[in-house]
């Protein structure tokens, strides 16, 4: 499927569909473009301007609380954003520049953007925001397993000449494509499911099926086991597939969950990156031109904003029920205490952080007991710039590579090629040569806590030499190009104490409402990809902060 550069919604929606198509799930189109799409606008449920002089505090300047301010701000509210970070915004989202003109940058957070995701598409649209094809994989793929290389070649020939003789495999495993083991172990479960039961996947429910319920129960390990799988073969398979074999032991929830909606189909990333999303947030609080983001709403009806980054909140206190919030924040600077009333909060930091902030009272024991033990996944990432792109050099193995990624059983585990000269896939002519950043490590878990946990000097010599031998180049050879290196062990990370959420089994059905519900009589609400349907993606985040700004207008209209 060729992809655009800047798909229209008509476009997405057909693109969907077709994939949908493709995979005899039709049934469930209507559901997902419901979905994924945004939630009923805040100005249907309360007049414009109706929000004066009522005052919002959101503790955290990530996704999730910038698009809660954005739509809170059409209502007309007074709104105070705390951030820890002083030098950048957007939490998760993480883009480093690795020259002034921001021609050439890694992104140590969120990198892609599936074709599904229509919230994210809706602020990309809305914001003025440009974007280009995310190139998932390509035939030029490499595979660096047991000292052993293999091709990503459709038909799968090149791993199974050369990984397979590795693996302790069956008769019939030898004969399968490692692909077709992989979908026919993950497959059979999902489609058994009905399309109304299959749609509780990504839903937050006070309740779920008894089929949710047993799914949630299962790791993907399980997945495979059920599927008859051998011990070589599950092992093989976590090893050709990284983002499935470091997760072994998380919910298969998780696993469906992306599979459900097409997360890794027809992506996308955006121009210039990741970054400038949250940055066309914080720009649009503060733009004169209005109109540009409220075409409909007189601007003095707008809400105001208010930015305090470099302040971390570190106690939340209630003094009488049903009475306004103090926050209690630090100057992460000069370490002067602040503390500030407000009439609603949106709590957006993941719980990892959340668990180390006072909470006067505790808030109930369901919630104290969630942010206690919803799990949290590490990630590492480090990106390198180089002189030269030695992955776009047409006698580099398996062939020149301008998109896509590698995997390998070293600890770096994934790496991935820059998209930025897609549009050479296709073309006779050679990209241009140019210096580039090599996102050299992405990977998850126990991997990421033993890479990112080196020593600087220790980590940067492992990562340079696994990268060496998973492109067969010489010893020393990345050495003498590597122009700068930048990475982020995000367990380490002081304002988030980990990756991302992701349920272990069983935490679905004992977490997922009580995570996502209000405390202090409907005083402060929950917001950020932890508490939605969607975990790790911005999708998630963005519902998440939409739904909160919806929900204090649904309580402030009936309180009013």
């Amino acid at each position: 499927m060729k992809s655009i550069v800047q798909p229209t919604k008509k476009q997405r929606r057909k693109i969907v569909l077709e994939i949908l198509q493709q995979q005899n799930r039709i049934e469930d189109y209507p559901y997902l473009i419901e979905s994924l799409s945004p939630p009923q606008d805040i100005t249907t449920l309360a007049p414009v301007g109706s929000g004066k002089n009522i005052s919002i505090g959101i503790i955290g300047g990530g996704i999730a609380g910038l698009s809660a301010a954005f739509e809170l701000r059409k209502l007309g509210f007074d709104i105070t954003i705390f951030e820890a970070e002083k030098k950048r915004i957007g939490g998760r989202i993480y883009t480093h520049y690795f020259d002034r003109h921001k021609k050439y940058y890694g992104e140590l957070g969120a990198m892609r953007i599936p074709i599904s995701h229509e919230i994210v598409w809706h602020y990309i649209d809305l914001l003025g925001l440009k974007t280009t094809p995310f190139i998932q994989s390509t035939p030029a793929d490499l595979f660096y397993i047991l000292h052993r290389h293999a091709c990503n070649d459709s038909e799968g020939q090149s791993v199974m000449e050369n990984i397979y003789p590795a693996f302790d495999l069956t008769l019939r495993e030898q004969k399968t494509p490692w692909i077709q083991l992989q979908n026919n172990a993950i497959n059979p479960l999902l489609r058994k499911l009905s399309p109304k039961v299959r749609k509780e996947i990504i839903e937050i429910k006070p309740q779920y099926h008894p089929e949710i319920i047993k799914l949630d129960q299962l790791s993907f390990r399980n997945i495979f086991e059920k599927a008859g799988l051998s011990l070589g073969a599950i092992s093989m398979l976590g090893n050709l597939s990284p983002l499935i074999g470091d997760f072994f032991y998380t919910s298969s929830i998780e696993l469906y969950s992306e599979i459900y909606t097409l997360d890794f189909f027809s992506l996308y990333r955006i121009q210039g990156g990741s970054a400038n999303l949250p940055l066309a947030f914080y720009r649009s609080f503060f733009d004169s031109n209005v109109k540009k983001y409220y075409p409909n709403i007189p601007p003095h009806l707008l809400g105001t904003i208010h930015w305090k980054n470099g302040h971390c909140v570190e106690q939340i206190q209630q003094k009488i029920p049903c009475g306004p919030v103090t926050l209690s924040s630090k100057n992460i600077e000069n370490h002067s205490i602040h503390q500030q009333n407000f009439d609603y909060i949106i709590c957006t930091i993941p719980f990892s952080t959340l668990r180390n902030i006072q909470l006067c009272p505790a808030f109930s024991s369901e919630k104290m007991q969630a942010i206690q033990e919803l799990s949290y996944e590490n990630s590492f990432k480090s990106a390198q710039f180089y002189k030269e792109r030695f992955w776009e050099k047409e006698d580099i193995i398996c062939g020149r590579k301008l998109g896509g990624s590698s995997a390998t059983d070293y600890p770096l585990t994934s790496l991935w090629y820059p998209s930025d000269h897609y549009q050479y896939l296709s073309s006779p002519y050679a990209p241009p040569k140019e210096p580039g950043v090599l996102l050299s490590t992405y990977n998850f878990t126990l991997d990421a806590t033993r890479l990112g946990n080196l020593p600087y000097n220790q980590r940067i010599f492992k990562i340079n030499r696994q990268v060496e031998q998973l492109h067969a180049l010489p010893k020393g050879y990345i050495d003498n190009i590597l122009l700068d290196y930048v990475d982020i062990n995000w367990n380490n990370y002081p304002w988030n104490l980990g990756g991302f959420a992701y349920y272990r089994p069983g935490q679905k059905n004992t977490f997922s409402w009580i995570a996502a519900q209000p405390e202090y009589q409907n005083k402060i609400f929950f917001a950020g990809e932890h508490v939605s349907g969607k975990h790790a993606w911005i999708q998630g985040a963005l519902k998440t902060g939409i739904q909160a700004a919806n929900d204090i207008a649904k309580d402030f209209i009936v309180k009013k």
